[in-house]
């Protein structure tokens, strides 16, 4: 091969490698502005996201505002002294300022009643032994379905009307227990007896409604376990 093929021939191949190495520059272009475009794409997702997150929260801020005058403070749990002094019947129909709404009361009072056994509450044991997590439960429900009762600091209100409810519930079984061994008892001592000592009044179970209902938030003391 003379020295002019030679010449020829080493010109073409760096050429063609100077071509390939084009295409090679091209492509990894075209590959890195993929790659910014796809990071760029992810970006935006992750913005939307945060501020769609972000306008849930200010959403849910502003209902829960809706619900609580503002220009109000969260109303503190009165003492045993205060509710005392609210007179002996509807002390606590008071304290959570329904006096005049004696029907708003009611159905909370009713909801609240529900929602125990709703959340599995056990009716065999004192408030403070139930536990947490279904209380939490139970609050979060009855102020989703009463926002009156996001005006009460701690949901004391709500707290009084299922440590009542809870306490009644334990009164009645108690009274349905004895009615339950004195009639096996009279059973005993007569087999014919026909008499009516068993159909006495209806036990209640603190879920009462009209004047009944509210007069039940009395049986106890303010805030008793």
């Amino acid at each position: 091969m003379t020295p002019a093929s030679k010449t020829l021939n080493k010109n073409q191949t760096k050429q063609v490698l100077q071509e390939k190495n084009m295409k090679l520059e091209d492509e990894n272009s075209r590959l890195r502005a993929k790659i910014l475009q796809l990071e760029e794409a992810e970006r935006a997702a992750k913005l939307m996201a945060t501020e769609a997150e972000a306008a849930k929260k200010v959403a849910e801020e502003k209902i829960r505002n809706s619900c609580v005058d503002p220009t109000h403070e969260l109303m503190q749990k009165p003492t045993t002294a205060e509710m005392r002094d609210l007179g002996s019947r509807g002390r606590l129909l008071k304290a959570m300022k329904l006096e005049n709404n004696k029907a708003e009361y009611l159905a909370i009072q009713t909801s609240v009643h529900e929602l125990c056994s709703h959340v599995d509450l056990d009716f065999g044991v004192l408030y403070n032994a139930q536990p947490t997590l279904n209380l939490a439960k139970l609050f979060k429900l009855a102020r989703r379905a009463h926002p009156h009762l996001e005006k009460f600091q701690n949901d004391w209100a709500t707290t009084e009307l299922v440590r009542q409810f809870l306490q009644n519930k334990r009164k009645a079984n108690k009274k349905q227990k004895a009615r339950t061994i004195a009639g096996t008892q009279n059973n005993k001592r007569s087999q014919f007896d026909d008499s009516d000592n068993l159909d006495g009044d209806e036990v209640g179970d603190g879920s009462g409604s009209g004047e009944r209902g509210i007069a039940d938030d009395d049986d106890e003391d303010f805030g008793a376990c």
